[in-house]
């Protein structure tokens, strides 16, 4: 991450659809993505994405991540091809 907050989430949103677009020419009918992400704008949309490929997606924020962080980790369960 740079600092520039409007930079890095936009960039960040490029890189979660590139490794959705990975998936779906790699990842088996069932597998599994765990991927970072940071809420923010585009956060929802993303979300929304990823439960329309996975059987179920979880939101985790593990417990040492910092309260004040925006970053959580997605884990996308049952891929669906």
């Amino acid at each position: 991450l740079s600092g520039d907050m409007v930079s890095d989430q936009y960039k960040s949103i490029a890189l979660w659809e590139e490794v959705l677009d990975f998936c779906s020419r790699h990842l088996s009918q069932g597998g599994c993505l765990l991927i970072k992400v940071f809420h923010g704008v585009g956060f929802e949309d993303f979300l929304a994405q990823m439960r329309g490929e996975f059987s179920r997606c979880i939101s985790l924020k593990p417990p040492a991540s910092k309260k004040r962080s925006r970053e959580s980790y997605l884990l996308g369960l049952g891929f669906k091809v």
